[in-house]
């Protein structure tokens, strides 16, 4: 061993533990584990990554086309088979994504 760990004292033993009870207290707040995106940003993300890699396909839809394909709406515009393309593409998608 390089060095030695040294003894904790007093006043370091109160700091850990108020850090643990700041855990304790604020977790619900302020957690490590990621959380699902809601709303619009997720929505407007995953219309984004459908209006994309559909157009590489030759698929095109409009930007309001893709946001009703992400909330599992109807198409505005979208021919026939642009618009399956997008479902199939939301489809295959999973969810919370």
């Amino acid at each position: 061993m390089l060095f030695q760990t040294p003894d904790l004292d007093t006043p370091e033993l109160d700091v850990l533990a108020r850090i643990e009870e700041l855990k304790r207290v604020l977790g619900h707040a302020v957690s490590a584990t990621p959380r699902r995106w809601y709303g619009v940003l997720r929505r407007v993300t995953f219309a984004r990554a459908i209006r994309g890699s559909n157009s590489i396909e030759g698929y095109v839809v409009s930007v309001d086309d893709a946001v009703a394909a992400a909330e599992g709406g109807e198409p505005l515009e979208a021919g026939a088979a642009a618009w399956e393309a997008v479902k199939a593409y939301q489809a295959a998608m999973p969810a919370g994504t």
